[in-house]
């Protein structure tokens, strides 16, 4: 939900700073109020369309693991075999495992984190926590509360199996940024969601594909040039179809067509880049230390995975960022 109220919340903003900027420039800005009520009708048409995948899924999912678990409760002898006994193992079983990953995400050392075997650690004291919960709960016998934890288990895989299968393909997907290119938008370590239902737009971030000679790779960078534009870097400044763009204060005056310790260049300041009518430009924040669409060229329609709606973690850092 969070991943969608971006789209609502963020899009005036995003249009509202733009016009202000150029506002600044030229003295003679008016926003393109047409242009931004596109902004929410997309927004509104993505919200909808995700709305209705999550109202199905969700109460489903809910209401089979607490049918299966209560079952499986009275099948081994519980006095408390009730659906609402059921909903409250559940639903403390799942607050204190929740606590407990955001407590180990806070106290946990910087050396650990990332390792196998912290995150073994971690999965195994969860699941000794569940287990717990349920014999606790149900009052059952440790033995006998293997039925209605098991259940619980195997509910909780299938719905690992829907995620795996259905929403990370095509909704959204959690990723870890491993360099500093992006910096100081996103840092190394920090983890951001990718909304696959959105329609990318000038200065987005976007993570896509691209082919390394050590096999394809994601990336991670902001969209400055869409399919058909000319573009044109001069004096730390992008030109779209020779027309100067307002680039967002963390880039402003700093773009380059090239990067300093690469060469030899594969374009330079002043000459004009077409793309193609499925290409896309994609630059780094960190415009000197990013590797690019000025080093492997404007990549395809096909390669571009989604778009950047959220920096989820670290939660000192949680930023809309669309």
């Amino acid at each position: 939900m969070v991943l969608l109220a971006g789209h609502l919340t963020d899009a005036l903003v995003v249009e509202k700073d733009r016009y202000a900027a150029r506002a600044n420039e030229d003295g003679n800005a008016v926003p393109d109020y047409q242009r931004i009520r596109e902004v929410h009708l997309e927004a509104i048409g993505v919200l909808m369309l995700s709305l209705c995948l999550w109202s199905a899924i969700l109460p489903v999912f809910f209401f089979l693991m607490i049918w299966v678990t209560s079952r499986a409760a009275r099948a081994v002898g519980s006095p408390r075999d009730r659906l609402r006994d059921s909903v409250a193992v559940w639903i403390t079983a799942t607050l204190i495992n929740v606590g407990v990953g955001l407590l180990a995400g806070l106290i946990m050392p910087q050396s650990l984190r990332g390792s196998v075997a912290a995150a073994a650690a971690l999965v195994l004291a969860q699941l000794l926590i569940a287990y717990s919960v349920v014999r606790i709960g149900f009052q059952l016998s440790p033995g006998r509360a293997l039925a209605p934890f098991g259940a619980q288990l195997g509910v909780s895989g299938l719905g690992a199996l829907l995620l795996l299968g259905l929403v990370r393909p095509f909704v959204s997907e959690a990723f870890v940024i491993p360099t500093a290119s992006m910096s100081p938008t996103i840092e190394p370590g920090e983890r951001i969601l990718v909304n696959k239902l959105a329609t990318p737009r000038r200065w987005d971030l976007l993570v896509y594909v691209v082919n390394d000679p050590h096999g394809p790779e994601k990336y991670c960078k902001r969209l400055v040039g869409l399919p058909g534009e000319r573009l044109r870097f001069e004096n730390g400044q992008i030109y779209i179809n020779d027309q100067l763009q307002t680039a967002p204060a963390v880039v402003a005056g700093r773009y380059a067509a090239s990067l300093p310790h690469f060469s030899p260049p594969q374009y330079f300041d002043g000459e004009t880049i077409q793309l193609g009518e499925r290409e896309f430009f994609l630059v780094g924040d960190n415009v000197n230390r990013s590797g690019d669409s000025r080093i492997h060229g404007p990549s395809d329609r096909s390669a571009l995975v989604g778009v950047v709606d959220l920096r989820y973690w670290p939660l000192a850092r949680v930023a809309i960022l669309r």
